[in-house]
């Protein structure tokens, strides 16, 4: 369960210019089998407007390392991302970019239905804040996984906690937002 939500973007290298597709998007369904998004197409499009930046820490037992999505391009069907990623204490990646409609930002918070509970109340504190929260706990293959969704802040989760067999896995929001120049 160790899915980050930005991962799955697609991030591929070798693009010069941020470019969005402009072609159009209908909404992911819910589907039975599914809990119910946290968040629709247009309110994950909404909150990330061109120049926002999401850095998290990500952690176990032995390791930390960085990443950071930039919301390089916008449009209403889509956007462009730069991702980079750093262990900790060492030197930020080159940029991979790479392309998603607002719909697969979405259906990144996929969880079946038999395997998820949905908690809303929750307060969480991370480096980026303290949050009001909503929690999916997804349970599967020998792991829990915890997801924390803030209502405030569509999109990817600003905690993530998976119980692994071998230890406990964190992906935490460090910071959230368009960065202002110095």
């Amino acid at each position: 369960m160790r899915v980050v939500w930005f991962a799955v973007v697609g991030v591929a290298c070798g693009a010069s210019k941020p470019t969005v597709s402009t072609q159009p998007v209908d909404d992911v369904p819910a589907q039975p089998e599914l809990v119910p998004f946290p968040f629709t197409p247009d309110q994950i499009r909404a909150a990330s407007p061109e120049g926002r930046e999401v850095v998290f820490r990500i952690r176990d037992e032995s390791t930390a390392s960085w990443q950071r999505i930039t919301f390089a391009a916008v449009n209403e069907t889509g956007a462009s991302i730069e991702g980079r990623a750093w262990p900790e204490g060492g030197a930020e990646t080159p940029a991979e970019i790479g392309e998603a409609t607002w719909a697969e930002l979405q259906a990144h918070a996929s969880f079946p239905l038999d395997a998820t509970a949905v908690e809303p109340g929750h307060s969480v504190t991370v480096p980026a804040g303290t949050f009001s929260a909503t929690r999916y706990t997804v349970e599967g293959d020998g792991e829990t996984s915890y997801f924390f969704f803030a209502p405030s802040l569509p999109g990817p989760p600003v905690l993530m906690v998976s119980e692994l067999a071998d230890g406990i896995w964190v992906m935490e929001m460090v910071s959230s937002g368009i960065p202002t120049s110095p």
